[in-house]
Order: structure tokens, then C-alpha cells, then sequence
């Protein structure tokens, strides 16, 4: 069994810390853990500046980095913000608080050294916030429109107030609204149409808002109540984009609409009916992005639109054709996330490159290529993302961060 040797920062304290800002090692890695793990044996140090090289019978270096990550964009190094906290448990949502900071929702019980039951706030400085709903049960969507929060998982209580499953959170307080529409079993998405005056959801349940419905929904903001739409979905509903008057809808269902249609669908959102949209990926869909006027499709499938697609593939508009975009992953891989940011596409999920990322990967929209971006995590999905042109904010099951290094590595302290 491999030895796993740890290199204490009060060992690397001992040597001192000066600065030398020509001492350099392609990467360097900035250390804001209290330790780095090698999984080898280091042999040897030495202090130049600023900069700690070591070397040894080792190749890789990790650092414990909890179920929530805060790295840079470009080199995939991670970003301290002062401490970025560690958080210990599972994390399912990630979203901004739209002042610089993030919600997250999971099932964890401490954020760094505070405690907090499946919800929390992280500003712009890495700090918990005093945000604190405390979720009774555990969360699986965040999304947000304005100064209100929409929460949906499998919870009894959450914001002080007696909640099944869904509900509305005060972005200032972290106390529940009135808005209440008790749902029968768990809610895996949420999002709204583009004033927020409806709040669609899906997931597991069979009735919302005061009427059956089955795993899909739409729900009056200020009463929720669920209106008439009603696309009755024979399965569980992971994922729901609103675009225009289409909502395109996946999950685990073989009909939806009133149309037979396995795993993705787009349904009007006035009538509530199936268009003639029908990709057929041959396994469970988990999010979509819209990619121009086309769509991408991220799940855990070999085949849609009548194409091999591997974990995630890009279909027309018309009636789901699949594109010749191909980013061609590994058989098997599984995408939870897509995020778009300027011209950076990244997913997350479980896939296995020759490069090593496992999890994480950063692809060129332009190019259409994965971008050797080094951003290694241990063993565990990547469940969700929140990304700028400067930072990427993932979180999922994994527990650490780590980098391929032969034998030889470089650690920069500020």
C-alpha cells in the first residue's frame, strides 16, 4: 500500500519565507491549507525566496480542499480569498448571491469553522455570511430572481418555517416567505421565466401547489399555487430551461406532453404539450444549455439525436438532430453541470481523461477541443458550477485538490 508522507506547514516554517520573485516553477501552486499531501516519500527541500521546491518518490500533491472548490479560470490553481472555507459534506448547488459572493445548498453540516445544516452564504471575501435558513433535510436546487431565494430538495423545515421540499427565502434574512407550495416529494430544479412571475419545478412528486401534478410544474410567484400547465411527466424531471415560450425539460421518463418522448423534451409553456423536438438520448438528461441557437444536452448517455454522444451532446432546435459538434469524452463519463462563460464551456460531472482530469473539465466553445487545464479532484462528482472570466466555483463529493507532479514540485508562499 502506498505511504502517504504529509508536509507540514510547520516544517516549511522552519526554513523561513522570504520572496524572490524570479524563483519560479512551471505551475506554481499557492499553498492555503494547513498541509500538502504527497504520495510518496519527500526526500529533500530547498528555500529559494519565496518558493519551497521539494523532491522525492512522489507523483502527485494534494490538498484536503473540502466538497467546494474556488480555483482561477485560467490556471486552475486554487484561490484562497483570505481562507476559503472547507466545506464537509456533499454540495448540489452552487449559485451567485449577485454581490460577488455564493449560495450553496448540499448536505453538509459546517462551512469552514461554522456550523450550517445543508444551506449557506459565502461572500466575496470567502467568509460564511450570518445567512442561515437551516435546511431540516437536504438540498438539491438553488436558483434566484431579485432579492428571493427558491430552495428545492427533500426537507421538512428550512427558514424557520415548516417547508416540504420547496420554498422562498429572503435573500437579507434567510427567513421563509409565505410562498408555500408543499410538494409531495423531493424537487431536483427550479427555475423561473424571465420576469418571475412563475416558478417552475420538477422532480419526484405528485402533487404541488395545491393540485396533482406529476413531477413537473409551474407555480405562481406570489401565491404558489400551481397554474393549469400541466405536462405530466411519467418520470422524474432533472432539469428545466425556459426559453422563450419552450421549456425544455429532462430526466427519467419515457412520456411528458402527451407525447411519448424518453428523457428530454420541449413543452410550450402555454399549452403544456410536446413539440415535435425529440432527441432520444439513451439515458437519464441532467441539464441543458442553450449554445446559440442550439442546444446542449449533459447527462448520462452513449447516444441522442441519433448520434454517439458520450455524457453530453449539442441537438438542433428543429426536432433534436444531433450536431457535429463533438466533444467526444470517454465512454461511460456522466455530466451533471454546463456553465458558459465568455468563451470557457466547463462541465462537471464523472468522466476520465488522458490528461487526468476526472471531473472537471474546461472545454474552447471556439474550438470545439478540451483545454489542457489542470484542475484535478479526488474521487466524487462535480454536481455544480458558478464561473466568471477569473473564477470558477465547483462543488460536488470530492474531498481534495491535487496535481500531477514527477518527483519534483514547487510550493509559492505570499
Amino acid at each position: 500500500m502506498t505511504r502517504i508522507y504529509r508536509l507540514m506547514l510547520v516544517l516549511i516554517a522552519s526554513i523561513g519565507i522570504g520572496h524572490n520573485a524570479s524563483a519560479q516553477c512551471d505551475p506554481i501552486l499557492r499553498n492555503d491549507s494547513t498541509q500538502w499531501i504527497f504520495n510518496g516519500a519527500v526526500l529533500s527541500s530547498a528555500k529559494v525566496g519565496n518558493t519551497l521546491y521539494v523532491g522525492g518518490n512522489f507523483t502527485t500533491m494534494s490538498r484536503y480542499s473540502g466538497s467546494l472548490v474556488n480555483i482561477d479560470a485560467s490556471t486552475a490553481n486554487p484561490l484562497a480569498l483570505g481562507s476559503w472555507p472547507k466545506v464537509n459534506g456533499t454540495v448540489n448547488a452552487v449559485i451567485s448571491d449577485g454581490s460577488g459572493g455564493y449560495i450553496i445548498g448540499g448536505n453538509f453540516t459546517q462551512v469552514g469553522t461554522t456550523s450550517r445544516s445543508m444551506i449557506a452564504q459565502i461572500n466575496s471575501a470567502g467568509q460564511v455570511t450570518a445567512w442561515n435558513p437551516n435546511s431540516s433535510g437536504i438540498v438539491l436546487t438553488l436558483t434566484r430572481f431579485g432579492t428571493t431565494v427558491y430552495v428545492g430538495g427533500s426537507f421538512a423545515n428550512i427558514g424557520g418555517q415548516p417547508r416540504n421540499n420547496i420554498a422562498a427565502l429572503s435573500l437579507a434574512t434567510g427567513l421563509a416567505t409565505s410562498w408555500n407550495p408543499n410538494s409531495t416529494g423531493a424537487v431536483n430544479t427550479l427555475t423561473t421565466n424571465v420576469t418571475g412571475t412563475v416558478v417552475y419545478a420538477g422532480g419526484n412528486f405528485a402533487n404541488i401547489g395545491g393540485q396533482s401534478r406529476s413531477n413537473i410544474a409551474a407555480l405562481d410567484a406570489t401565491t404558489g399555487l400551481a397554474t393549469s400547465w400541466n405536462p405530466n411527466s411519467t418520470g422524474i424531471v432533472n432539469a428545466i430551461l425556459i426559453n422563450g415560450t419552450t421549456a425544455y425539460v429532462g430526466g427519467s421518463f419515457n412520456n411528458i406532453g402527451g407525447q411519448p418522448r424518453n428523457n428530454a423534451a420541449a413543452i410550450s409553456t402555454t399549452t403544456g404539450l410536446a413539440s415535435s423536438w425529440n432527441p432520444a438520448p439513451n439515458g437519464v438528461v441532467n441539464d441543458f444549455l442553450l449554445n446559440g441557437a442550439n442546444i446542449l444536452v449533459g447527462g448520462t448517455f452513449s447516444t441522442i439525436g441519433s448520434q454517439s454522444r458520450n455524457g453530453v451532446g449539442e441537438v438542433d432546435p428543429g426536432l433534436g438532430n444531433a450536431t457535429s459538434l463533438n466533444y467526444a469524452l470517454p465512454a461511460g463519463a456522466q455530466v451533471y453541470e454546463i456553465k458558459l462563460t465568455g468563451n470557457d464551456l466547463y462541465l462537471g460531472g464523472t468522466f476520465t481523461l488522458t490528461s487526468g482530469q476526472a471531473n472537471l473539465i474546461k472545454i474552447n466553445k471556439a474550438l470545439g477541443l478540451i483545454t489542457p487545464w489542470e484542475c484535478n479532484l479526488s474521487a466524487g462528482p462535480v454536481r455544480a458550477i458558478e464561473a466568471t472570466a477569473t473564477r470558477v466555483v465547483a462543488g460536488g463529493s470530492f474531498t481534495n485538490y491535487y496535481k500531477n507532479r514527477q518527483r519534483i514540485a514547487a510550493i509559492d508562499f505570499l
